[in-house]
């Protein structure tokens, strides 16, 4: 995949959706708060859900549930 091609930002969410399974939906809405860079990890809280494929969107909980550490 060439760095050139496309938005400055398209490249590292690209590889944040493709090395940890995240979801498009909970990417959408993962915040800064949710990534621990020391401890290396990222919490899922919340998904964005559009079941009609329209305008209007739900925000759920996650479909796998949370992992005990």
């Amino acid at each position: 995949m060439s760095k050139r091609i496309g938005l400055d930002q398209d490249y590292p969410i690209f590889l944040l959706l493709a090395y940890t399974g995240i979801r498009a939906g909970e990417l959408c809405d993962l915040k800064w708060r949710d990534i621990d860079f020391k401890e290396q990890t990222i919490s899922i809280s919340k998904t964005y859900y559009n079941p009609t494929n329209r305008k209007e969107y739900k925000l759920l909980t996650p479909k796998t549930p949370k992992r005990s550490e």
